[in-house]
């Protein structure tokens, strides 16, 4: 059993986050001796619960007995936003709290994944640790018993955006917080459409009439990084969110196989649409060998007029590296609509990781405090807009001042206003096998390598061979 266990999980870990994903980045720093309390517990040392703590939480609080509450996160480097936010937490909560100790267990990503195999193999996971939101690693640690269930009115009041805490409901179980999400917008060059008396658009017709004429300027009109193969997967799911007309739900029905998407008429549409805008010259001509740094310095330096990437590219539009030019007439925009329907409230995005209690905890009251602490909406939403640490799935609008810049103030009011988000592409809601095959056939059928039919049915069989259990 053991053995099965150990290999759903390293099957989990097999995906690879999206870079930047929910704030979430390898970290440069391996091994580093990061602190828990005051520099006192280094990364990698386990809590050492002793036979004190070992009675329930409640009886520990009780009788004045100390606790050690032990939560594992991945932000070693001292110097980053959120582990800094992590320390702030430890000393509110110990604050609140006298009889219990946080310690940290800190790692670097991969260390960190390697370390999730350990504990959920043996069932001991730390009181309260993350996973990545996507289904394909949330699942396994679902499916095997490893999260305790949270009761959604605890945390009624905490400004949680609308949708925000699906992706960790399962069977109407809620069964982890969100820490953070990205967006994808379309990064705007607003000066080379006024030069050249182009329209912004905000439609596919719009959208095609801008690519013919952007073209004829010599201007690329979307700057897109091919080689990774992954963002322009996640275009898709974009395009297909606005024939859907911003509901995700068919778009992940047919991922789970509930429905088909070769029998499904708006999937054909969408795809359609796709294949006669990259056949018209959407992307620049080497897009397919360009990465996301050679993409961003087409945009950048105005070779580009479009630049389709996330929000934690929002640093763009303040950054010294940025020509002042630019950031005098950078702007987003969602991606355009269906013509006839109007999704510009609708927000393609990936959430980062989840945030869970220990179903083994022995003190998940506490284990669950730790959670309110953090995500206090008086503390969360201000740390993460005003240090940058990330977009919150938590209302956040009210922190944002006048003298931010126009595209953070353009991005908060978009998000705020949001009526509907995808939260996780298509080709990322199954295992590691079906995000590979579907960002290999969304190539093939851009490149004119598989018809529409073929596309969608080669890419329901591979769903149909990769259902996370």
């Amino acid at each position: 059993m053991k053995k099965k266990l150990l290999s759903l999980f390293m099957a989990a870990c097999m995906v690879l986050p999206l870079a930047a994903c929910g704030g979430q980045k390898a970290d440069e720093t391996k091994g580093a001796d990061t602190s828990a309390a005051q520099g006192e517990t280094k990364a990698g040392e386990t809590s050492g619960k002793t036979e004190a703590d070992s009675k329930t939480a409640s009886e520990a609080s009780a009788d004045g007995k100390e606790i050690t509450l032990t939560v594992m996160h991945g932000r070693p480097d001292p110097t980053d936003t959120l582990h800094q936010y992590y320390l702030d937490v430890q000393k509110r909560y110990e604050e609140k709290y006298p009889n219990v100790k946080v310690e940290y267990e800190v790692y670097d990503n991969e260390t960190y994944k390697k370390k999730l195999q350990i504990y959920g193999s043996t069932k001991s996971m730390p009181d309260v640790f993350f996973v990545w939101s996507n289904p394909s690693e949330f699942l396994p640690y679902v499916n095997a018993g490893l999260a305790a269930e949270l009761n959604p009115d605890d945390f009624k009041d905490f400004n949680f955006t609308p949708g925000a805490l699906e992706g960790a409901t399962v069977d109407g179980k809620l069964l982890g917080l969100p820490e953070l999400i990205d967006y994808w917008y379309l990064y705007v060059n607003k000066k080379i459409f006024e030069d050249n008396n182009i329209k912004i658009p905000t439609t596919m017709s719009e959208l095609k009439t801008a690519v013919t004429e952007l073209n004829k300027a010599g201007i690329a009109p979307i700057s897109m990084n091919g080689k990774d193969l992954w963002n322009q997967s996640v275009m898709f799911n974009d395009i297909l969110f606005r024939y859907t007309e911003g509901d995700p739900n068919p778009i992940w029905d047919a991922a789970s196989q509930k429905t088909k998407f070769a029998e499904t008429p708006a999937f054909t549409e969408a795809a359609d649409m796709y294949k006669e805008l990259v056949d018209m010259g959407l992307f620049q001509n080497s897009w397919t060998s360009d990465d996301e740094a050679t993409s961003k310095n087409l945009f950048v330096q105005g070779k580009a007029a479009m630049w389709y990437t996330g929000t934690w590219n929002n640093a763009i539009a303040t950054s010294e590296d940025t020509p002042q030019e630019l950031r005098d007439n950078v702007a987003i925009i969602p991606f355009p609509s269906a013509d006839g329907k109007d999704t510009s409230d609708c927000l393609m995005g990936r959430e980062g990781v989840s945030m869970m209690v220990a179903e083994n905890s022995e003190y998940k009251p506490e284990a669950v405090n730790y959670l309110k602490e953090f995500f206090d909406p008086d503390f969360y939403p201000k740390a993460c807009w005003e240090n940058g640490i990330g977009i919150p799935m938590q209302k956040f609008d009210q922190f944002v001042k006048d003298t931010d810049a126009d595209l953070l103030k353009e991005a908060a009011k978009s998000i705020s206003g949001a009526k509907a988000v995808a939260s996780h592409p298509y080709a990322f809601r199954l295992n590691a096998v079906f995000e590979q095959e579907c960002k290999d056939l969304t190539m093939a059928f851009l490149l004119g390598q598989k018809t529409t039919d073929e596309f969608w049915k080669a890419t329901d069989e591979a769903a149909a061979e990769n259902q996370v259990k």
